[in-house]
Parts: structure tokens; C-alpha cells; sequence
């Protein structure tokens, strides 16, 4: 959408936890005079935890939507003046905190996942692309379907070849023998 973003501001009034999100859209013609007419949403996310509500629709002014929503969301997931309660062992909440107090860093995967992820899928559309070109173009049916099949073939011949390669510089050396055998 143009013109579109989202303002996220934290507040607390009168010791009411909230959040308030701001989304503006796209401007439309009024309804009358057909000017251009900025729209928003504005959604207020009270803090209420344990228990959430229905969202409640509080005003629309032909500009602003603005909707109220009780829900735990709307809470601070962490306080620093808060250290009563809870079941760390200050007293304050166990937030993913190590043994000495130090926070464990998130992790958004593996790299060498997402190595192999990238590779399969790789693979999967190098043989549905390649399956689709031989049919389309050459009426390919069955096996004749997979791509460079010739060479799928002899990946198997291949293979044993480096594998007797590396296994024989493994190999003790056995000394020559002394020449060519007498007939």
C-alpha cells in the first residue's frame, strides 16, 4: 500500500500499561467533495494479563479508526523496576538468563541448515524444471524425463573412483616387483 507504516509506541497513563499501534493507509475521495482524505487505524493494545477480550471499536471520524483490544500483548514483557514476584532467583522473572545473570544469545537457525535447505531446493528445481523442458520439448516419457540422464548414470561409477582413488593413497605403499617376470 502506499503511504503505509506502522508507528509503534509504548505508554503507560495512570499506571495503565498500553500500546499503541498507528497504521496510516492510502487516501481516498470524500464522500462529498471528493477531496483526497487520509485514512489510519489506530489499535491500543491494554494491558490485561492472564485474560483477553474482544477488540472494541471505539470511534471512526471519516479519517481514524481507533480500536481498543485487552489482551496480554499489550504488556512489557520485561521491567527492571519490577523485582518483586516471580521465580527467578532476585525475585524478579527468569527471562532467558543464564546461570551467571548473562543474557544466551538468540539463534535464527543453523547456517549450515539453511546451506542444505538451499541445496535440496536446488535440486528439486533442477529436476522439475528439467523433467518439464524434455517433456515439453522432446516428448520425453519415464526415466528419459530426468535431466542429463547420461550423466546420473555414471554418478555411481564415479564415486567408486574416488573412493578407490582415496583409499589407495591410504594404503601402504607395497614395494615393486623386481621387474618384468622371466617367460
Amino acid at each position: 500500500m502506499q503511504g503505509q507504516y506502522v508507528r509503534w509506541a509504548p505508554l503507560q497513563i495512570l499506571a495503565q500499561k498500553y500500546i499503541s499501534i498507528i497504521s496510516k493507509g492510502p487516501e481516498y475521495p470524500h464522500p462529498i467533495d471528493s477531496t483526497p482524505t487520509p485514512q489510519s487505524l489506530n489499535v491500543t493494545l491494554l494491558c490485561s494479563p492472564g485474560e483477553s477480550s474482544e477488540p472494541i471499536l471505539k470511534s471512526y471520524n471519516g479519517i481514524q479508526v481507533v480500536v481498543e483490544w485487552s489482551v496480554p500483548a499489550g504488556c512489557p514483557i520485561k521491567e527492571n523496576d519490577d523485582k518483586e514476584g516471580g521465580t527467578g532467583k532476585d525475585g524478579g522473572e527468569d527471562h532467558g538468563k543464564g546461570p551467571k545473570g548473562d543474557e544466551k544469545p538468540q539463534s535464527a537457525g543453523n547456517g549450515l541448515g539453511w546451506f542444505f535447505l538451499v541445496l535440496i531446493l536446488a535440486f528439486v528445481a533442477y529436476f522439475g524444471l528439467g523433467a518439464y523442458y524434455n517433456y515439453s520439448n522432446y516428448g520425453a516419457r519415464g526415466a528419459d524425463l530426468i535431466p542429463h540422464r547420461d550423466f546420473w548414470k555414471e554418478v555411481p561409477y564415479m564415486f567408486s573412483d574416488v573412493v578407490s582413488h582415496l583409499c589407495s593413497s591410504v594404503r601402504p605403499q607395497r614395494p615393486a616387483s623386481r621387474g618384468y617376470m622371466a617367460v
